[in-house]
């Protein structure tokens, strides 16, 4: 069924996404996204379509430390089942993150510490892109740092995802989605709680390497997940 529907900050509406870079229009998507999945799961389920155009977001904690994590950079939690979350095509929706260390969605763990184990949840048609280059300074600053492309750091610890998924969920599809120059694209986190039946389907994937060879990974970073199904991508 057809989920809440957004409109632009030139007309009037519940769920309102502005259009341009600033960390004021970033983090307003944000949480009009969150809200309106949220709305829609809450509902019993049902379609989120994200309309074409350019779309910040942004965490509301921005954290580069070494005890940083993605689910803390988070700024689209998802904590609700029976959702799907659709872009209007990969040449039409752009998810952009607003600074290096911005997870666009982490489901199942949000940067609230708030968890749930999530079940049928569906990410497809769109682009996400990370900035690696976008260096935080405080909550709404960044820089842009040459030298340091990653915010991951030498404990590994894993920020700069551009997805993530926490706590068993599971029943999780990532379709005709394409993801531009974060550090981990899809991220699979456990902690001893595992990550079952994912499907990644249809994507295409393309790090940024700059002045660092091996910056990234191609597709897929995490632990122990069961039943993966990876297959035509790209």
């Amino acid at each position: 069924t057809a989920g809440p529907s957004f409109t632009t900050n030139t007309s009037p509406g519940t769920y309102v996404l502005m259009t341009n870079n600033s960390w004021t229009a970033a983090a307003n998507n944000a949480t009009q996204i969150a809200n309106a999945i949220s709305a829609a799961g809450t509902s019993g389920g049902g379609i989120v379509t994200i309309p074409p155009g350019t779309w910040y977001v942004a965490q509301p904690f921005p954290n580069e430390s070494y005890i940083g994590d993605s689910w803390q950079n988070a700024a689209i939690g998802i904590l609700v089942n029976n959702v799907v979350v659709m872009g209007s095509g990969i040449n039409a929706t752009y998810i952009l993150g607003y600074n290096r260390a911005t997870t666009i969605f982490s489901i199942g763990e949000n940067s609230y510490t708030n968890g749930a184990q999530c079940q049928n949840i569906t990410l497809c048609n769109m682009t996400m892109e990370g900035q690696p280059f976008a260096a935080v300074t405080n909550v709404t600053g960044i820089y842009n740092n040459t030298n340091y492309l990653q915010a991951q750091d030498d404990w590994g610890v894993d920020i700069g995802a551009t997805t993530a998924y926490y706590n068993n969920s599971y029943n999780i599809s990532v379709t005709n989605c394409q993801f531009l120059y974060a550090f981990n694209p899809i991220s699979l986190h456990d902690g001893g709680l595992n990550i079952s039946n994912v499907l990644v389907e249809g994507c295409a994937f393309n790090i940024c390497g700059g002045s660092v060879t091996n910056f990234g990974n191609v597709a897929i970073f995490g632990a122990t997940a069961y039943n993966l199904v990876v297959t035509n991508n790209t």
